[in-house]
């Protein structure tokens, strides 16, 4: 499968969503979805950017709250974003085990959505 009709850009998350066309003729809410891939709070990174916060992960939870849009994140079952996301009425799917030599942490994913809720953004699979 090849993504399709795809615009890549480059801006600060929170702008994106402000910058997408919604209308009847071009692309509709129900028929997006977003994918947050942040860097992980408080794991080390070698990007170029400045330290991800627990501020810039609840900005992505305002974001997947408000927008409408079905949408996910990623990251580790790290305390303050599982009560972050609780507080966003999110759900947290466990994903798998990370080890390294120093520690060892649980993927998650979190989604304003539930396999049963998906049917609400009309998503075609």
């Amino acid at each position: 499968m090849y993504l399709q009709d795809v615009t890549l850009m480059n801006d600060d998350f929170r702008n994106v969503i402000k910058k997408i066309n919604f209308s009847d003729t071009l692309l509709k809410k129900s028929e997006a979805f977003i994918y947050l891939d942040p860097i992980y709070l408080n794991t080390t990174h070698f990007y170029k950017v400045p330290k991800w916060t627990i501020k810039d992960t609840e900005d992505c939870f305002k974001i997947m709250a408000t927008s409408g849009i079905p949408s996910a994140l990623s990251e580790f079952d790290n305390d303050e974003v599982l009560k972050l996301a609780a507080d966003y009425n999110m759900n947290v799917i466990y994903l798998k085990e990370r080890r390294n030599i120093n520690n060892r942490r649980t993927e998650i994913l979190v989604t304003n959505y539930t396999d049963n809720q998906l049917d609400m953004f009309k998503v075609v699979s």
